[in-house]
C-alpha cells in the first residue's frame, strides 16, 4: 500500500514568514522532533531558528501546503522550496530539498559502520531506567488494540523465521538477567481475555512433524531440573491444590478435554486410513 506524504511549512509566528519547507508521512510526529532537536541544541539553521523562538515561549505553526501518494514527494519539496525562495521567503533549508526517501535502507557497510560504532559502549543509567520503565509499564487497552489492529493477519515468512531461529539458536540469558526477568514478572498474571486469545490461536493448530521431531531431539536426555529436588512451602501446596479441585469440577475443563481427545481420535482414524 503506497503510504501518503505531506510537504509541510513552518511558518514564524511574529511575522508570519514561512521559514522552512519540508516533508514527511507523520506531520505531527515531525513537528515534534523539530522541537526536540531545537531544544537539544542541534546547530542547523532550523534548529536554531527554533530555539530562539522557544527561548521566548513561542514555537512555529506548521501548515499542510500539499499531499501525495508513493513517489514524487523529492520533486514536489524541491518545487515548493523553490517557489518560495523565489517570493523572497528566508527559508532556513541548506539544500534545494529532495534529499530524503520514503523506506529508504542503509547499505551492508553502513550498518557494520554503525554496528562497529555502537560496540563497547555502555549504556547510561538515565537510558537504563527509561528501558526497563518501558518494560513495566502496561500497556492501555486501546493501544494494545491499535497494536492488535496492526498486527493482525501478518505472517512471518519462512525465510525471516529461520534467520530469527539461527539468530537466537545457543544464547541463553546470564544469571543477572533471568533475575531480573524473574522480578519483573513475579505476581504478575495475565487477563482471562488474553489467556482466551492464546487459547483460540492455538486451538485446533497442529505442529509439522518436523517441529515435533526438533522438540523432541531437544528435550531427549534432558531431565526436568526444575521440579528436581523442589520443595514447596504448605501455602503453595494449598494453592495448587484449589487450583486442581477447580478444574476437576468446571464443566468447560471437561469440555476441552473432551473436545481434545476427540481431535486426537480424528487423526489417529485419519492416519490409520492413509
Amino acid at each position: 500500500m503506497e503510504r501518503t506524504w505531506v510537504i509541510y511549512s513552518l511558518i514564524d509566528p511574529c511575522s508570519g514568514e514561512v521559514r522552512y519547507i519540508g516533508w514527511t508521512t507523520r506531520p505531527r510526529s515531525r513537528l515534534h522532533v523539530h522541537l526536540s532537536n531545537a531544544r537539544r541544541g542541534e546547530t542547523y539553521y532550523v534548529s536554531r531558528w527554533i530555539a530562539r523562538l522557544l527561548s521566548e515561549d513561542k514555537q512555529p505553526i506548521m501548515q499542510i501546503i500539499a499531499t501525495g501518494k508513493g513517489a514524487g514527494y523529492a520533486e514536489a519539496e524541491q518545487q515548493w522550496i523553490a517557489r518560495y525562495r523565489a517570493w523572497g521567503c528566508r527559508l532556513t533549508n541548506l539544500t534545494d530539498g529532495g534529499d530524503g526517501a520514503i523506506g529508504y535502507r542503509h547499505s551492508a557497510k553502513s550498518k557494520e559502520r554503525m554496528s562497529s560504532a555502537k560496540k563497547g559502549k555502555p549504556v547510561s543509567d538515565a537510558s537504563r531506567r527509561n528501558l526497563e520503565k518501558g518494560w513495566t509499564t502496561a500497556l492501555s487497552p486501546e493501544v494494545r488494540a491499535k497494536i492488535g489492529r496492526a498486527q493482525r493477519g501478518k505472517v512471518v515468512s519462512a525465510e525471516t523465521r529461520a534467520k530469527l531461529r539461527t539468530i537466537n539458536l545457543g544464547k541463553h540469558h546470564s544469571d543477572k538477567t533471568k533475575a531480573i526477568i524473574s522480578e519483573i514478572g513475579r505476581g504478575r498474571r495475565r487477563s482471562q481475555y488474553a489467556i482466551d486469545q492464546t487459547a483460540a490461536w492455538h486451538r485446533g493448530r497442529k505442529r509439522s512433524l518436523t517441529t515435533c521431531q526438533r522438540i523432541s531431539d531437544a528435550k531427549k536426555g534432558k531431565p526436568n531440573l526444575k521440579l528436581r529436588g523442589r520443595v514447596f512451602s504448605e501455602e503453595t501446596r494449598r494453592q495448587i491444590s484449589v487450583a486442581q479441585k477447580a478444574r476437576a469440577t468446571d464443566p468447560e475443563v471437561y469440555r476441552r478435554r473432551s473436545d481434545a481427545q476427540q481431535r486426537r481420535w480424528a487423526r489417529s482414524r485419519q492416519e490409520v486410513a492413509a
